[in-house]
This record gives C-alpha cells, sequence and structure tokens, in this order.
C-alpha cells in the first residue's frame, strides 16, 4: 500500500492510499491512477459519463459567432496564404477553432458545420491530396502550394502534417459504428511520412512561447492525439506499431524535463492513446496542475511554463482584461485534460475550474494572457491568443467527466 498526500488549492490535504494493480511496464494502471486521486470524492457507478457544467451558464451562440467570425478573418487574410486559395493551419487560431467548432455544433443541434469551418476542412483536405505538391521543389513562375515557410520546409512538412491530421481525423466520423474516412487515413500516412527516427516531428520555431519554442514534444504530443482519436480499428491493425513505439518511447523519455504546458497537452493525448505515458507520471502531470491552480479557481499560462527541475514558468507580457490572473487557454487545456484522465464530476477543484470558466465569458470570448510581447487586443495578431483561450474554453466546457475506466 502506497500512501500519497496530493495537496490542494483549497486550502487542506486528502491523504489518499491504495493498493494499484501495476501495469505490463511496472507502473500502475490508469484506472487505478484516478481511482486514487478521487478516492474518497467520488459517488457514482463507475464509467458513468457527468456534466460537469450542467448547472452552470454560458453562451455557446456567443462563441460560435466569434470562432466562425475569426475563421472568416483568417481564410481571408492574406498572411495566412499557401498558394492555390489555401491556408496554413495555426496552433492559435485554426487548429483549436477546428476542434471546438463540432463540439459547439453539437451543442447548439447543427447537423452541418458553419460555412467558414467547412472551408477550412476543405482547405487542409486540398492541401492533404495535394501533398506531393507541397514537398516537392516548385519553380518560382508558377502558382504553387506552398510550404507554410519555404526558409524552413522541413519544419513545416513536419508541423503541417501533425495538424492536418489532427483537424481531418477530429473532423471525421468515427466510432463504433462509423469508419475512418479516407481523407483522414491518407493525412495520417503524410503524418507517418514526417516521423522522425527518435519518434517526433521536426516542429516550426520562432521562439515563441507556449507552441512555437522548443515545441517537438508539443508537436508529438498532438500527433499522438491524431493517431488516439483515429481509434483503435486503426491504430492497432494498420501495422504501425514500430511507429508508434517510437512515438510512445519518445513522449515517456522526454517527459520530465518539459513545460508543465507540454505535458498536459500529452496527458491530454494520453486519454486517447492508451500506454501513452506511464501512471505514474499522469499521476504527476495532474498533481503539478492541481498545486497549479490559481485562488480564483482557474490556471494561467505563465505558471504552466515551469519544468519538473523547478525552472520558473513563463513572463506575462499583458493580459486582457487587464489584471487577469487566470486566463482562458490554460483553464481551459487544464479542464479539458483533467476531465478526459478522469478526475471526478466532483472534486471540488475541477468544480472551481469550471465555474470559472463559466463566470468569465465575455460575448464569447475569455481572459488571455500573452507571453511575448503586449499585444493590442483589437489587432488581428493580438486578438491570436484569445482564439485559443475561447476554442480551448468551449472544449472544456462541452467535454463530459468520466470516470478513468470510460477511456477511449
Amino acid at each position: 500500500m502506497k500512501i500519497i498526500p496530493l495537496p490542494l488549492a483549497l486550502g487542506f490535504v486528502i491523504t489518499l492510499g491504495a493498493l494499484r494493480v501495476l501495469g505490463d511496464d511496472g507502473n500502475p494502471k490508469r484506472a487505478d491512477v484516478v481511482a486514487e486521486i478521487n478516492r474518497g470524492i467520488v459517488k457514482r457507478s463507475a464509467g458513468e459519463p457527468v456534466s460537469a457544467d450542467a448547472q452552470i451558464s454560458w453562451s455557446p451562440k456567443a462563441a460560435a459567432k466569434y470562432l466562425d467570425g475569426r475563421l472568416e478573418s483568417w481564410l481571408a487574410w492574406t498572411g495566412a496564404a499557401r498558394g492555390h486559395g489555401t491556408v496554413c493551419v495555426s496552433c492559435h487560431t485554426t487548429m483549436p477553432i477546428a476542434l471546438a467548432c463540432q463540439a459547439l455544433g453539437a451543442r447548439l443541434g447543427e447537423t452541418a458545420g458553419a460555412i467558414a469551418e467547412r472551408k477550412l476542412i476543405d482547405n487542409v483536405k486540398n492541401r492533404v491530396e495535394n501533398w506531393t505538391r507541397i514537398v516537392s521543389d516548385c519553380p518560382t513562375n508558377m502558382d504553387c502550394f506552398d510550404p507554410y515557410y519555404m526558409d524552413m520546409k522541413a519544419e513545416s512538412l513536419g508541423t503541417e502534417s501533425v495538424l492536418n491530421a489532427l483537424v481531418l481525423v477530429h473532423d471525421s466520423p468515427r466510432g463504433k459504428d462509423s469508419a475512418l474516412n479516407e481523407t483522414a487515413r491518407t493525412a495520417l500516412r503524410r503524418l507517418w511520412d514526417q516521423q522522425q527516427k527518435n519518434g517526433s516531428w521536426l516542429w516550426l520555431d520562432f521562439g515563441l512561447n507556449p507552441w512555437e519554442k522548443e515545441g517537438a514534444y508539443y508537436g508529438a504530443s498532438l500527433a499522438a492525439l491524431a493517431v488516439g482519436m483515429a481509434g483503435k480499428d486503426y491504430y492497432e491493425h494498420e501495422g504501425l506499431q514500430s511507429q508508434i513505439t517510437a512515438l510512445k518511447t519518445y513522449l515517456r523519455n522526454r517527459n520530465a524535463n518539459q513545460p508543465l504546458h507540454h505535458r498536459v497537452v500529452a496527458l491530454w493525448a494520453s486519454s486517447w492513446l492508451a500506454g501513452l505515458l506511464t501512471g505514474t507520471d499522469e499521476q504527476q502531470i495532474v498533481e503539478e496542475l492541481l498545486n497549479a491552480q490559481e485562488s480564483d479557481g482557474g490556471w494561467s499560462l505563465p505558471k504552466l511554463g515551469k519544468k519538473e527541475s523547478g525552472a520558473q514558468g513563463w513572463t506575462s507580457k499583458g493580459a486582457n482584461p487587464e489584471g487577469s490572473v487566470s486566463d482562458g487557454y490554460a483553464t481551459g487545456l487544464v479542464v479539458l485534460a483533467l476531465k478526459r484522465a478522469g478526475l471526478a464530476a466532483d472534486n471540488q477543484q475541477l468544480q472551481k475550474g469550471v465555474a470559472w470558466l463559466a463566470a468569465n465569458e465575455r460575448d464569447g470570448t475569455w481572459p488571455v494572457n500573452h507571453l511575448n510581447k503586449r499585444r493590442d487586443p483589437q489587432t488581428n495578431t493580438g486578438m491570436f491568443m484569445q482564439d485559443a483561450a475561447t476554442a480551448f474554453a468551449v472544449l472544456a466546457l462541452t467535454e463530459p467527466t468520466r470516470s478513468g475506466s470510460d477511456r477511449q
């Protein structure tokens, strides 16, 4: 029996003890790790989905209006254009919005995506179908499909292959009664083509936190998320075991020295792809997240820059609204990952996070922290962080809470 003290932001400590079943790797299995965290708190049937936001109020319509408008702006922005009417997919705007729009559509009872959403999906499909024209060199006098950045072509191909696959797998019908569509399978083949020998992907680096500075681990976590979302019928039956093993080995071996932000994304991915992280690593991430919760109930992006080694986190260069501590991106990402990890619906810290998201929505958007420079929130680039904050707040609020035994 191992006794694990878990400090809570509410000002007291509960002691969690249980005999844990070890997996083949000698680490606790996911259900046992989650049970330790929830023990003495959860009082519902194992595996029963419970909506953590059932009693809170927020405006899906306002969020949808904002995100649809931002997609329209991105699709029309010349700075995003990459040839033949296509645009790049970004970590701050188009990728999270693509994931959130589907959740919003389900919440609003829409049977088809908004026009801007479908335009984005068609854009990604077009680039996947013309991938060989992006990879190959194109004469300067021709109308080409351009890589994201010609002077960083290898990193552009690695980054795009991951983002394209994630967007298209998420858009594809998935589940017991649905087969992954061929376009998503093609995008996944492009993804595997770009995997490096160490299991990772080359990733664009502009020295910008949180996505574009030493972000290979973050990118590999997104790749794992795409593969996991494709479902067991895909990743257990496509002859991919050597590639998946390399991916898991990379994420496990490099987990300890990553910013908490990147490890949260890996935790999220591990809820879709079993065995991605060890049970011990998952438990450590959850405990660090609970310890990092702000007194207002949310989470702040600067704190997610902290590494296990004790290095300081990132620094906020400005918040919008002024004076905000927690922000929508960090809180949305953490709440989403904790829900997917199986934290109980009546866990008080999770409830506080959900309540923060509900209380801090303003006309379909959420507060932000800027990490790299102070931004004018009225400009296009100044809204990038708000795009991510809004999309991840939506993903967190629409994700049901499940027990640890109810994983994909």
